[in-house]
């Protein structure tokens, strides 16, 4: 019973940690769109085919498919943005049982807090854009490198491969951390990187084409801005 009623009051405050986010998330959801996330709206607003056309924009294609189907339900900023919000807790979500696998709940309960109250997390947390998207993969698929669940690894070291070309540096501290602590499971772990990295071979042409824009000086009047 004790247990039980521990159990219960953890979840509680947990739940509670996750109403703040929310509420500090829902602030001003309803701004108009900046320049990047009318750009992303119209771009995913595309035909089903043409979301893998990214030549132009230097990302993988997986949130741009993401917000395409999302888009069925409206396009309005609070509509648009709510996907963004739903992994913004969910990643908070994640770092509870991070936090609670590595120390214990009440670590895991002040690292979910300081998450839910970040200013940067609740920003990206409010885009219309990829990044939050890529930190809930990326920490989703470290979670289940620390359990030693390689399937759900792997899938979700994909997502985030897909989602962000930034996975390259997770996957480098990811093999660290399988290095210096678990190093029976090296081999393991570099099969898995190798179904990673295979899996994305389907978008290197796409890839090359973002190289060649990018490299041509077509982006150049970012620096400026």
């Amino acid at each position: 019973y004790l247990s039980m009623n521990g159990k219960y009051k953890n979840n509680l405050k947990l739940f509670s940690v996750l109403i703040i986010a929310l509420l500090l998330r829902l602030v001003n959801l309803n701004q108009s769109f900046w320049l990047d996330e009318a750009a992303q709206v119209i771009e995913s607003s595309r035909p089903f085919f043409q979301q893998f056309d990214l030549a132009a924009d230097f990302h993988p294609p997986l949130y741009h498919l993401l917000l395409h189907f999302w888009l069925l339900g409206g396009k309005s900023e609070i509509w648009v943005r709510l996907l963004s919000v739903g992994f913004g807790i969910g990643s908070i979500i994640i770092i509870y049982q991070i936090g609670k696998l590595l120390i214990d709940k009440k670590a895991a309960l002040i690292a979910s807090f300081f998450l839910a109250i970040s200013p940067y997390h609740i920003w990206y947390s409010q885009e219309a854009r990829p990044y939050i998207a890529f930190l809930f993969f990326s920490i989703a698929s470290t979670l289940f490198l620390l359990k030693k669940k390689w399937f759900w690894y792997t899938v979700f070291a994909i997502l985030s491969f897909y989602t962000n070309y930034f996975s390259v540096f997770l996957f480098v501290s990811q093999f660290m951390y399988v290095f210096l602590f678990e190093k029976k499971y090296v081999k393991t772990w570099s099969i898995r990187f190798g179904i990673v990295l295979s899996s994305f071979i389907l978008w290197v042409p796409e890839f090359l084409k973002q190289i060649v824009i990018g490299t041509n000086g077509l982006f150049t009047g970012w620096k400026d801005i």
